[in-house]
């Protein structure tokens, strides 16, 4: 359930109240504000392991929300984080296998919805708890080695932009 609570001087946050025995378990979610600069878009990883991230989306500045609906974006139960870029272009670094934290992944979106590029960046080994920042040109990825060791990644956007996806899809036989 989606409820608006009221803190105090009439500050207002969401509070999804969920159960273990949920559907949804929304944790460390991320938020940002689409390209009509009105509507906020929320992205939740779900503990109830569904494999896929659910967002939420408001209209009001946070005061209403809908109610959150799974995406088809793949997600490991994982801590990602997020940013936009200055020409208006959205990065999203995760997790994006649903079985464990391994591959860490950029993902490349126009409009903060639909992703359109995913670009492969490190794995062989757990990956957590990763943060993104952009600075002079550069993506700078900080994350967790197996919750042992913490690393970081610097990304030139410039590289990053002459990646290609394929123009066919790739298709994976059961």
């Amino acid at each position: 359930m989606v409820v608006l609570k009221d803190l105090i001087n009439g500050i207002q946050y969401l509070y999804l109240n969920t159960t273990k025995k949920a559907e949804f378990r929304p944790e460390e979610p991320y938020w940002w504000v689409l390209p009509d600069n009105k509507t906020i878009l929320a992205l939740f990883r779900d503990n109830s392991k569904s494999g896929f991230l659910y967002r939420a989306t408001s209209i009001d500045n946070g005061r209403t929300w809908t109610k959150p609906v799974k995406t088809n974006f793949p997600d490991a139960t994982s801590k990602f984080s997020g940013v936009r870029l200055k020409d208006g272009r959205y990065i999203l670094v995760s997790n994006p296998n649903p079985k464990k934290r391994d591959p860490m992944t950029i993902s490349v979106s126009d409009d903060g919805i639909t992703f359109n590029k995913m670009v492969y960046l490190d794995g062989g080994r757990g990956i957590d708890y990763p943060h993104v920042m952009v600075h002079e040109g550069y993506l700078y990825i900080a994350y967790a080695s197996a919750k042992q060791t913490v690393e970081i990644m610097r990304v030139s956007i410039e590289e990053l932009d002459k990646v290609q996806m394929p123009s066919n899809p790739i298709t994976v036989n059961p």
